[in-house]
């Protein structure tokens, strides 16, 4: 309560009341008191209490259904991913607390690009008054409001493909069983179903058939057939180049994709598509974690064609180092690498890769007149919610300007996603107990021609020590 408000009944108890015999013998003052009178017994009246001046706490059914419906229930149903339900008010009561850690720690809804580092599509970042509004109302403990007057959730997704399903959905032949122990295994595996003409996808959703285990997928198409000939060879389902990936160094397989734990579907901005031959393959590369249970795998692949013509296609680089020697204990281990872009391009989507002991990143567009363009930061990276970023509008990328990242990683007992206890050195490899320093771009050249040219520039970021000059500020 305001001291106004506090002194407002003294003023017309004290003051103003010896007043009124006197005034009532006036005609002049006589209105002047009745109109003072009505003010201030009006703004007396009107002064919250004690009680009434404490805020009232959110509500479900005014505050908090709004959030759940549009930023966590597309996970967070009966049969989704989410580990409960948050679909009804006694979802949401029952488990209000662990709501309300969550989103404090921002850990949901798992976005962990920094705000003003790139405007992307489908941002599942909460806005301050978003966050306090869900630690009033679980403090307050979980009052419904008016239940009559909630607006029903979104519907429950027909299918379990997030975008509806697919136009062409391809799946392994047969299951793949993962033992329980022992290294982490690469695997490829030839889709069931043929591109019989040629296609242009906007949209990619991958299904893991075994989640526990699926470390992480890549997809590519074969023009050539190499993959039916290695598994034709192989006695299990699928094949195997070296348990190394080597798959992707094959110069007649294209990568469309890839998939990890927390990714959403890809989708292309309007506009934009994957050119597909006909007659190619659809090959995945799957990495299985292996955690101490036996698994059976049978992953699968849906592609959402363009109704209409586009007007550009993407293609995919990669940049990044394998100059990675992480010492035991280290906290504040840095990798930089980069490349000069060699035609002018746009940049259309963004995914960093880094395994369990990567800690943050950050990638900037250095452009010829010397401005720098903010393309991604991850202040606190998780595995476990890794995604492809794909830009609200592509940017603009000239010839002549230059991309840098910056990959931090901490090494110590201390952070908690360490897997090795006590901390191990570790180097660049393909076991996720390894480590990787790498970001993957989706482009579109401004001249279809100069795309050897821009990959080839990619491909010379490999070739370059990774130690950087000076460590850049926090984005975070």
């Amino acid at each position: 309560m305001s001291a106004y408000s506090q002194q407002t009944p003294t003023l017309l108890n004290h003051h103003l009341l010896p007043m009124i015999p006197f005034a009532l013998k006036r005609p002049a003052l006589r209105l002047l008191l009745l109109v003072s009178l009505a003010v201030l017994t009006a703004i007396a009246g009107s002064q919250w209490s004690p009680a009434q001046s404490q805020t009232a706490a959110p509500t479900y059914a005014q505050d908090i259904a709004p959030i759940l419906n549009s930023s966590c229930i597309e996970c967070h149903y009966p049969g989704g991913i989410g580990p409960f339900s948050l679909r009804t008010y006694t979802d949401a009561k029952n488990n209000a607390d662990k709501v309300a850690g969550a989103t404090a720690d921002r850990f949901m809804p798992p976005w962990r690009a920094q705000a003003g580092w790139g405007e992307f599509q489908n941002e599942r970042r909460l806005s301050e008054t978003e966050i306090a509004k869900i630690q009033a109302w679980a403090a307050a403990g979980a009052p419904a409001g008016n239940l009559s007057q909630l607006a029903p959730p979104p519907p429950i997704p027909a299918s379990n493909w997030r975008l509806g399903q697919p136009d062409q959905v391809f799946t392994m032949p047969q299951a793949f069983d993962v033992p329980d122990q022992g290294d982490d295994i690469y695997r490829y595996f030839v889709l069931d179903g043929a591109l019989l003409e040629d296609k242009t996808v906007v949209a990619i959703d991958f299904q893991p058939g075994a989640k526990a285990v699926v470390h992480h997928a890549n997809f590519f198409v074969d023009y050539e057939g190499r993959g039916r000939k290695l598994a034709a060879a192989d006695p299990l389902p699928g094949f195997s180049t070296r348990e190394t990936g080597g798959f992707m160094d094959y110069g007649g397989a294209s990568a469309i994709g890839g998939w990890a734990p927390g990714v959403d579907p890809y989708q292309l901005p309007p506009g934009i598509g994957g050119y597909l031959r006909q007659g190619g393959d659809i090959v995945i590369e799957i990495h299985y974690h292996l955690n101490g249970e036996a698994q059976r795998d049978r992953s699968r692949l849906g592609f959402y064609y363009a109704k209409a013509p586009v007007e550009k296609y993407i293609e995919g680089l990669i940049i990044g180092t394998q100059d990675l020697d992480i010492p035991a204990g280290e906290t504040d281990y840095w990798r930089h690498f980069g490349m000069d872009v060699p035609a002018d391009m746009e940049l259309v989507d963004i995914s960093p890769h880094m395994h369990y002991v990567g800690k943050e990143m950050q990638a900037i567009a250095t452009l010829p007149n010397g401005t720098q363009k903010p393309l991604i930061c991850i202040p606190d990276w998780d595995l476990d919610w890794q995604n492809t970023f794909v830009y609200r509008q592509p940017v603009p990328i000239p010839a002549g300007s230059r991309i840098d990242a910056w990959f931090r990683y901490d090494n110590s007992a201390a952070n908690p996603a360490n897997p090795n206890k006590p901390p191990v050195n570790v180097q660049w490899g393909w076991q996720s107990t390894d480590e990787m320093s790498e970001i993957y771009l989706g482009i579109v050249p401004e001249n279809w021609r100069d795309g050897p040219k821009i990959l080839e520039a990619s491909q010379a970021s490999w070739w370059q020590w990774a130690t950087p000059e000076q460590i850049p500020a926090p984005c975070g």
